[in-house]
């Protein structure tokens, strides 16, 4: 499981799950910080579905940056539903 608490994630492409605007309350609301831009401190980009034709270029040059581990909406969704079971966990205890 990639934590992504106190990291800063930048999404790219169309997410699936939500809009980008809710994406980014979840991501805060979680414990990440989501950013609109890639800078110096992104450590994480939150790939969603990026739809081009064949021979199209790529408009999003965010994945070319070296040292910015990429992770899919999908791990993303998983890391909002493991921090969800911790906080439901400490309810029971």
């Amino acid at each position: 499981m990639i934590d992504l608490t106190d990291m800063e994630i930048v999404f790219t492409g169309k997410l699936a799950s939500m809009p980008r605007k809710q994406a980014f309350a979840v991501a805060s609301a979680f414990g990440a910080l989501p950013k609109a831009q890639v800078t110096q401190q992104t450590n994480y980009l939150v790939v969603g579905a990026i739809h081009k034709t064949i021979g199209e270029p790529l408009t999003t040059r965010k994945l070319d940056i070296p040292d910015i581990k990429h992770i899919t909406e999908k791990d993303f969704i998983d890391w909002c539903q493991w921090k969800l079971s911790i906080w439901k966990n400490n309810l029971n205890n």
